[in-house]
């Protein structure tokens, strides 16, 4: 297809105004692409691109995300964390408990030392 020559398009413009007006004329100009079809991307176009844009997603997401191998070390590493936790929070529940203990063996000792108290006065 051989392109519009910009007198060709001056004198397609000057019919269409003469034909349906100025303003329908400068709506469907805005519509023809200047360079004719060679602006448009075929359906060879777009798949070339799609397989092109597929393998640098690919390329991409191979450098970015960890490989299988990764992603089972770093699970044995979590599993061994979340273990340790564990074990730390059953510490420090053990704690709790004897220090619940001493609290209210202090408690018992304060109410007997009040008690004494009153008894001296």
């Amino acid at each position: 297809m051989t392109l519009v020559s910009e007198i060709e398009r001056t004198e397609l413009v000057n019919q269409l105004v003469a034909t349906i007006g100025q303003g329908p004329a400068e709506t469907l100009m805005r519509c023809v692409l200047p360079d004719g079809r060679n602006q448009l991307a075929t359906k060879e176009d777009l798949r070339v691109f799609g397989a092109r844009l597929a393998a640098d997603l690919a390329a991409e997401f191979r450098a970015e995300f960890a490989t299988k191998e990764d992603l089972r070390v770093f699970g044995a590493e979590l599993r061994g964390e979340m273990a340790h936790l564990r074990a730390e929070t059953a510490e420090l529940r053990a704690q709790t408990t004897e220090l619940r203990a001493e609290t209210a063996e202090l408690r018992a000792q304060t109410t007997e030392l009040r008690a004494q108290t009153t008894e001296l006065r």
